[in-house]
């Protein structure tokens, strides 16, 4: 039986992240679910009256070629250990995947914890789709790194929060395919890099915000998680300024993908709703023209004939094909793919149409 979460059965939520997430201190726990949780994004799989499951589906926004679309991000996907092995999460996903659909999200997403999750999960037709590239530098100090460009380095305090969230919101919303924060989302970011010892650094020209730089101190380098500037010139005051403050010349930068750099892995996406994205899609690329089946054995729904023409996109029935051409078909991991840039292994010429991209996201509290 799956059910959402109340008030009474949270403390059984909280039970089962901390038998299946021994590495999280108490302290991140009763943060996470301070700021985090909420009962109707939590789903929680009963067997004889005990619950042995759960997972959340957190909400997030995320630009898709110029428009705003709603994601359900998977969090806290866990069974007690007695269970595992007997279908119960896939059984509590594919149930996930239909509310999220009553919800119209058409698109979910989640990071991966352990590298044999890729696989349990590319078997519910989830599709590696968030990379991120890193740089690896080494710093000498010195010390008049922001005088010739009357830049001012401080460390964001919550005083400061609103004005570097606008600051944030107005960088990132700048990228296409980017899971997108609200001001709740980067209050908890706050919060969770102070739990960490890191720090959010500001970088300030006449008392206006020109770059955020989110690094933590990591043994014997800087790990930069995110940085958000207007220009190279800012990020290499960030880079010199932030090794003077650690007394650490090494930083591994976390930063956005392209196609001239080595790929790492991040997150996973799924989709459940295919029109939706279909048609913002063909909005955003009127020269595409196809027609392709869609088959998703989760979602019998999502089964479907779509044609693609000089930006629209249509539902039609087998007798309803233009000119006779027959479809392509796809299952929805392959479409999921696609509309997320991702070329397909040995496709067909005409899906090279599809525009090859980077979806992004970072900072979600994994």
């Amino acid at each position: 039986m799956i059910v959402y979460a109340d008030n009474l059965s949270k403390k059984d939520v909280k039970y089962i992240w901390k038998t299946c997430f021994p590495e999280d201190t108490n302290e991140f726990i009763d943060f996470y679910f301070n700021a985090k949780y909420k009962n109707e994004n939590t789903l929680i799989y009963l067997l004889e009256g005990k619950a042995v499951a759960c997972l959340q589906m957190l909400p997030y926004a995320m630009t898709f070629y110029g428009k705003h679309i709603p994601t359900a991000y998977i969090s806290g996907a866990a069974t007690l250990p007695q269970y595992q092995n007997k279908g119960i999460m896939k059984e509590l996903l594919v149930y996930a995947f239909h509310e999220m659909k009553k919800r119209k999200i058409p698109l979910s997403t989640l990071i991966p914890q352990e590298n044999w999750l890729i696989r349990f999960y590319e078997k519910l037709n989830y599709t590696p789709a968030f990379d991120y590239s890193e740089e690896k530098l080494s710093y000498k100090n010195q010390n008049n790194a922001t005088k010739n460009y009357n830049t001012q380095i401080s460390i964001l305090t919550s005083k400061g929060l609103k004005e570097a969230y606008q600051f944030y919101t107005l960088q990132n919303s700048k990228r296409n395919l980017c899971i997108q924060k609200s001001f709740h989302d980067f209050k908890a970011i706050y919060t969770s890099f102070q739990l960490d010892n890191g720090n959010i650094f500001i970088a300030l020209q006449n008392n206006t915000i020109q770059g955020l730089c989110f690094a933590i101190r990591q043994d014997s380098l800087i790990s930069i998680k995110e940085m958000l500037c207007t220009d190279s010139t800012i990020e290499k005051i960030f880079l010199q300024e932030i090794t003077l403050h650690y007394n650490c010349k090494h930083i591994l930068r976390q930063k956005p993908a392209n196609n001239h750099q080595n790929l790492f892995s991040k997150g996973m996406a799924r989709i459940l709703i295919p029109q939706t994205l279909l048609q913002l899609y063909a909005a955003a690329h009127p020269h595409i023209s196809i027609i392709v089946s869609i088959h998703d054995k989760d979602i019998a729904q999502n089964k479907e004939n779509y044609y693609i023409n000089n930006g629209q996109c249509y539902s039609i029935n087998p007798h309803q094909l233009p000119d006779n051409q027959s479809p392509y078909e796809l299952d929805i991991r392959q479409l999921t793919k696609l509309l997320l840039g991702y070329p397909l292994e040995d496709s067909e010429t005409i899906f090279k149409q599809f525009t090859r991209a980077h979806p992004y996201m970072s900072l979600m509290l994994e």
